[in-house]
């Protein structure tokens, strides 16, 4: 059964907590209805086509995830599942999405994960190899998941909070990239193009942007259900959460976010106390 888990990368479905952003934080949560109903119909949808992508990126990177001194540990590289039952797998998950979808009966939702799904093609074959390209694709993976969340209760999208999400998705996209190149120039094709001195200023530029974007988003008037004497406290946790991130990434050698955020008590117990004060400000 872990192989299998492994195999879906089910812990990476933290990274699929960004669709509920636009449910939350246009107060549709505050109403119990037929929205409680599409938001976890909806999501099962994208942890289905989450994991399809993660078993096809792992199909074929097969024989280079051998090489790589922590990816060598990967079902497939290691052979614990075979070729053909990552194939299987494949379908029942395309099969699966696709049925939900069709019962959820939302074009718009449709819509998002077929983008979702020619992105991840694209950059598992061809994009993943080019410098600075394969963050921003790594970029708008988050930023799909936004527009999904919002699409399947039919609410509009922040521009701040897209920023936001876009800024820490480069910050994390450039920590991760830096770490792999620590471990192997050779593993990645884009990874010899970069220089760890450009990776460095990449991430900090945008965790100060991270900042600044969320600070924007939580002032400005389109939060206007949200108490911002309460949102002011949330900016000192975003910015704690954000500089203790930054800190675990510097001192540790495994740049992936999920493996961090979910070995940290501190980041954990800072997220549990930042939901806190977000349901405190819609009810104050």
């Amino acid at each position: 059964m872990k192989k299998y888990l492994q195999l879906l990368r089910v812990k990476n479905y933290v990274k699929n907590a960004l669709i509920f952003l636009p449910f939350i934080f246009s107060g549709s949560f505050l109403t119990i209805g037929d929205n409680y109903v599409k938001m976890v119909i909806g999501v099962l949808i994208f942890c289905m086509t989450s994991s399809l992508i993660y078993i096809f990126n792992d199909y074929i990177d097969r024989d280079k995830d051998k090489l790589h001194p922590k990816k060598r540990h990967r079902p497939l590289a290691c052979g614990t599942v075979t070729p053909r039952t990552a194939i299987v797998f494949m379908v029942i998950l395309f099969v699966g999405a696709a049925l939900l979808t069709a019962i959820l009966g939302q074009i718009n939702v449709g819509k998002w994960l077929i983008l979702y799904l020619i992105c991840n093609v694209l950059y598992t074959i061809w994009l993943k190899n080019i410098p600075v390209l394969d963050i921003t694709v790594l970029a708008v993976f988050f930023i799909i998941r936004i527009y999904y969340g919002a699409s399947l209760i039919n609410v509009p999208v922040s521009d701040y909070l897209l920023l936001t999400v876009m800024s820490v998705a480069f910050l994390m996209g450039a920590n991760k990239r830096q770490k792999e190149k620590l471990q192997s120039d050779d593993y990645r094709g884009s990874l010899k193009y970069y220089s760890n001195d450009f990776l460095s200023k990449i991430s900090q530029m945008f965790l100060v942007l991270s900042i600044v974007f969320y600070s924007l988003w939580i002032l400005s008037d389109t939060n206007m259900l949200l108490n911002k004497s309460i949102m002011l406290i949330s900016i000192i946790i975003i910015i704690f959460i954000l500089l203790n991130y930054q800190y675990l990434v510097d001192n540790n050698d495994d740049g992936n976010p999920v493996n961090i955020f979910l070995s940290s008590p501190v980041l954990l117990l800072s997220t549990l106390g930042y939901c806190v004060v977000i349901f405190l400000g819609f009810l104050l």
